[in-house]
């Protein structure tokens, strides 16, 4: 069984393809990209920040879509590595049903790029004042 999940990666990186990302369950957002990379805060003044101890930070080149029926208007990302939550952000806007998202979303803590991680939804908030909570999320 491990040499047949080893060799079917292996097929898709040749094909040029990439083994799809862990999805969220239960959170009907489904991520195609959640890439993180630094980004200079005191150069660059894309985000609305508060002040943070240096001008690095760390951002998530998100893609995703909202799977559920209702427009979300807030979905928060966590960044697990090492099975441990290191950043938190928080995308807002009007997400209907099935668009493709493309946001950069600013991380709550400074974070070393390069480290294996994983994207996480932690919660999301509907327009119908509804939302949803990640019922076994990663701890700091």
């Amino acid at each position: 069984m491990a040499l047949r999940t080893v060799a079917t990666a292996a097929l898709l990186c040749a094909m040029g393809a990439s083994p799809a990302l862990p999805q969220t369950p239960g959170s009907n957002v489904l991520m195609t990209q959640c890439n993180p990379q630094a980004y200079n805060n005191a150069a660059e003044s894309g985000f609305r920040v508060t002040p943070y101890k240096s001008g690095q930070r760390t951002i998530l080149a998100m893609e995703y879509q909202n799977e559920a029926i209702t427009p979300a208007t807030a979905v928060v990302f966590g960044l697990v590595s090492g099975g441990r939550l290191v950043g938190v952000g928080e995308d807002d806007g009007m997400f209907s049903r099935n668009a493709v998202i493309e946001h950069n979303v600013m991380l709550s803590q400074e974070i070393p790029v390069g480290r294996p991680t994983q994207c996480v939804v932690l919660r999301i908030r509907y327009a119908n004042g509804m939302g949803w909570f990640n019922p076994a999320p990663p701890t700091f």
